[in-house]
């Protein structure tokens, strides 16, 4: 994308030879900045609205700003788009392990963070080895933005058929809710070990954390 020209009356204000070296340090730069923001309120917006919750918004942030660089009129809005799927990304990032070590059953969640750090590597080579061709083609880097899209729409499609994570519901005084969910994620019961025995074990953990919080505190 950087390395590509641009023609005049593209962008506002772009002079023939494409985009300068400080506008392209500048939309490499948007992008970092909206995923460091992203991950610094992803604590607070996973807490407040829920994994799934926190999830879903970013989906759609990058799903609109994919959107909104493919018809960027003007740089100012492309760097916007950037500093938007940044934004995204970033809470993402942080918020997909935890939803998967608080919901996955035990023996699956080392398994399902690899599978997610795989996927994201794959994700890269796929959308290298598309951009490639679309490198030759006019005004390529707008279906190379916008393609993002696609992605971004198959995970909020994916999240409508996903639970809340039942930790969270159990931090929420849903514990019956949290239950519904384990049963629902549990294929097999174990008849030493419960989805009763989970929850309980779910609040203790929670008590223990606040009570070394605390601890620190004083």
């Amino acid at each position: 994308l950087i390395g590509m020209r641009a023609r005049k009356g593209s962008y506002h204000g772009l002079e023939d030879d494409g985009l300068s070296n400080l506008q392209q340090a500048w939309l490499v730069t948007g992008a970092s900045t909206g995923a460091i923001a992203g991950a610094c309120l992803s604590g607070w917006s996973s807490d407040r609205l829920g994994r799934r919750c926190a999830l879903m918004i970013s989906a759609m942030i990058f799903l609109v700003a994919a959107i909104v660089m493919f018809l960027a009129p003007d740089y100012e809005t492309l760097l916007f788009g950037r500093f938007a799927v940044g934004l995204g990304v970033g809470c993402c990032c942080m918020v997909v392990p935890v939803y998967i070590a608080e919901t996955a059953p035990a023996n699956l969640r080392g398994s399902l963070v690899t599978v997610n750090t795989v996927m994201i590597v794959i994700g890269q080579v796929v959308s290298a080895l598309i951009n490639c061709p679309l490198a030759r083609v006019v005004g390529g880097w707008r279906y190379m933005l916008g393609l993002g899209a696609f992605p971004a729409l198959v995970m909020i499609v994916g999240l409508l058929f996903l639970p809340e994570s039942p930790r969270w519901l159990v931090q929420q005084g849903r514990s019956e809710e949290a239950l519904k969910v384990l049963h629902s994620v549990r294929e097999e019961l174990d008849e030493t070990y419960t989805v009763q025995d989970e929850i309980q074990a779910i609040k203790k953990q929670m008590f223990e954390s606040q009570d070394d919080g605390w601890s620190l505190q004083k």
